[in-house]
């Protein structure tokens, strides 16, 4: 899997319409902040939709009180990135994360909680990219193939 930012927004954005549709940013910020699972989780993964967003909250991290969110993500962003190259790719490529920036490590359940929406994530881009998409693609083809032989059987 190859890291792609613009399907990874969408991810994020159809992610958030479906679990928060009717809230504002902020106030799923409130809600990860008294530690609401699901949007603790969303939050993790909505800090890394760019560079600029990622750098605006860290530098906010503080005021807004989610320092935890970020030692999460940037703790579980280190952990076993030589496994995980799409890791390293979001760490050093596009977002500038350095792990000086973990204030209090994170390890064990934090980690596989990220890691296991960093792989949804992975089943998202492979459905609308990778090889599922791929092959959809070939028997797509195939069936126009037999649709067209058979239209041309009748003529």
């Amino acid at each position: 899997m190859k890291w792609d930012q613009e399907l990874f927004i969408q991810y994020v954005a159809e992610l958030q319409e479906h679990l928060f549709s009717d809230m504002t940013l902020e106030e799923i910020i409130e809600k990860a902040k008294v530690d609401h699972h699901r949007a603790r989780r969303f939050m993790n993964l909505y800090i890394l939709k760019d560079k600029t967003t990622f750098h605006n909250f860290y530098s906010r991290r503080e005021d807004l009180e989610i320092q935890s969110i970020f030692d999460q993500v940037i703790s579980a962003l280190f952990y076993e990135t030589e496994k995980r190259p799409i890791k390293q790719e979001i760490i050093i490529d596009l977002l500038g994360i350095r792990q000086e920036m973990i204030q209090n490590g994170v390890e064990g359940y934090g980690i596989k909680e990220f890691d296991k929406d960093l792989l949804a994530y992975g089943m998202y881009w492979r459905k609308r990219r990778g090889d599922l998409a791929e092959m959809r693609e070939e028997i797509r083809s195939k069936l126009d193939e037999n649709n067209k032989l058979k239209l041309t059987e009748f003529e």
